[in-house]
């Protein structure tokens, strides 16, 4: 089954145009990623771009798999990466544990998925999956948790490490390290939240010596990709690598030369766009950041440079000897991170979510300024799992998919309309239209009386509505009492489905599934997983 986004709450006007009526937004996007037929003319101009060295990035990549035993596929797709007919098809995502919420694995199954596809209808050219590691990203909190049904079906957050001392460096994501204790106790609080069964042993075992002591965040997380995905040829690239900050030093150098042109270009086009739609990102005047031994700061300008917040001060000239002598301390904002990957990297197409889209609306004048052909934006799968039991009582109270997106208390009335015998609400309707009916017939008679009366038999109208709502509700939640069984199962298939109003591919994690379903549930959902199909996919599992 698919949904239109149009059907599901929370979506914005922006990306729901860039869905379905894109001439609304083209002049922010400028590329119909439906443009099947302009594909080609695109490609012919990314590999025309000048960009990094496509071989030492290949070396580079090659080096940070050093660790790892990639299959052929793997292996081969890196070395295409050097090659001059090669498009590269990227997404990429934040540390999160764990892989982070299920729309991490619905992006790099978009990716592979999609190289493939482009592969049997292009052969002229290589198409290669490349997912991009968002380690730069001081923000820890945000990703330093995953979330796990208790038994009425409400998430309940388990957190890795102490809020007091979390990242109180803010040091990039990647380069944290895994403490001992910490990761101890994370264990230790998602154990009695996994039943036992005939998955959970070995499952955790395997995350334990993925997710050990003294390993960096960005190791952890590009080992529980590589896990699952290598076999696809994924080809996973670290940007927080000292030797690629190296190879990026013209894109950082242009931005502080230009910085000025830059961040009038951004204002422009967020201005248009704030008119018509939101925008997301709040700009920077410089989109770079500087690390010293005290964290990660903002660059901005004062006269020359200085960092947000610290009473350090850069000329010009020294900046750019810092940024010659030591490139690993710059690394850029969200504004400029896409420029920074297309640099590297002959990307055709970038796989985006919701939020992504709407903050590349913003940027994509930056790719004029830098002289890098802007990739299509390609929108990720987006996809909700419906485990047997929710699809049982869907059936059993004879409820839909979208019933389940529906406010709380509208899904109790709506479950309530099929098991009670009385309805409640079209019990009180009738009595509302009787009360409406007599006040107006009782007012037409009583002006002829006294014609200063109508105020007050309104508000006696309305002291009488009143009291009807509220015995309504009391009445409501006898009924709802009296079905307790039947609204705990309802609440709990929509607790499943749309979590605390959001949906389950931004909550969930894969883990969940992986314990439930075995080791063999990834490939089964990768098998199942539709690209082509830009609509929410709702999967029967």
């Amino acid at each position: 089954m698919s949904i239109s986004f149009s059907d599901i709450p929370g979506h914005s006007n922006l990306y729901l145009d860039f869905m379905y009526e894109f001439n609304n937004v083209s002049n922010f996007y400028r590329k119909d990623f439906r443009a099947f037929e302009e594909y080609e003319a695109t490609f012919t101009r990314v590999l025309s771009t000048q960009r990094a060295d496509r071989n030492e990035l290949t070396r580079i990549i090659k080096n940070q798999y050093s660790d790892f035993q990639p299959c052929e596929k793997s292996l081969n797709n890196i070395d295409l990466l050097a090659q001059k007919d090669t498009i590269a098809v990227v997404t990429g995502q934040q540390l999160g544990l764990f892989g982070g919420p299920l729309y991490t694995f619905y992006k790099i199954v978009t990716a592979i998925k999609l190289a493939d596809d482009l592969q049997k209808k292009h052969p002229a050219y290589n198409f290669v999956p490349v997912f991009w590691m968002e380690g730069d990203d001081h923000d820890f909190k945000e990703i330093s948790y995953v979330e796990f049904p208790d038994q009425s079906g409400s998430l309940l957050s388990v957190k890795y490490g102490d809020d007091e001392k979390e990242n109180e460096n803010k040091i990039s994501v990647s380069k944290l390290i895994i403490e001992e204790e910490a990761i101890s106790e994370f264990f230790n609080k998602i154990d009695p939240l996994l039943r036992d069964n005939d998955f959970k042993f070995k499952l955790v075992s395997e995350l334990k010596e993925i997710y050990s002591s003294g390993k960096s965040f960005g190791k952890v997380f590009s080992e529980f990709i590589f896990k699952f995905f290598d076999k696809y040829g994924l080809v996973i690239l670290n940007p927080s690598d000292g030797e690629i900050k190296k190879l990026l030093i013209p894109v950082f150098r242009k931005e502080i030369d230009n910085f000025r042109t830059h961040a009038d270009t951004l204002v422009e086009t967020s201005a248009d766009l704030e008119e018509r739609y939101h925008t997301q990102v709040k700009l920077r005047p410089v989109n770079l950041f500087f690390t010293t031994a005290d964290g990660r700061f903002a660059i901005e300008p004062d006269g020359d440079f200085r960092l947000r917040g610290k009473r350090t001060v850069f000329s010009k000239d020294s900046l750019i000897n810092e940024l010659n002598g030591h490139p690993e301390k710059f690394s850029p904002n969200v504004i400029l991170r896409p420029i920074c990957q297309d640099f590297l990297l002959p990307t055709g197409f970038y796989i985006g979510g919701p939020g992504e889209i709407g903050y590349f609306a913003q940027l994509i004048p930056l790719y004029n300024q830098f002289g890098i052909e802007q990739p299509y934006l390609y929108p990720r799968i987006s996809a909700t799992l419906l485990e047997r039991n929710v699809s049982n009582t869907l059936q059993k109270y004879n409820l839909n998919f979208l019933d389940l997106l529906i406010p709380e208390k509208d899904l109790n009335t709506l479950t309530m309309k099929e098991i009670a015998t009385i309805q409640v609400d079209e019990l009180f309707a009738s009595v509302r239209k009787e009360i409406d009916q007599s006040f107006q017939s009782l007012g037409n008679e009583l002006v002829k009386i006294d014609p200063n009366s109508a105020d007050l038999t309104e508000k006696t109208k309305q002291r009488a509505v009143q009291g009807l709502d509220i015995l309504e509700d009391k009445i409501r939640k006898a009924q709802e009492n009296r079905h307790e069984i039947s609204i705990r199962q309802v609440n709990r298939a929509k607790n499943a489905v749309f979590p605390e109003s959001i949906l389950q591919e931004r909550r969930l994690n894969l883990v969940y599934f992986l314990y439930k379903y075995g080791p063999g549930f990834p490939d089964r959902l990768f098998d199942m997983l539709e690209i082509n199909n830009f609509q929410h996919q709702v999967l029967e599992i």
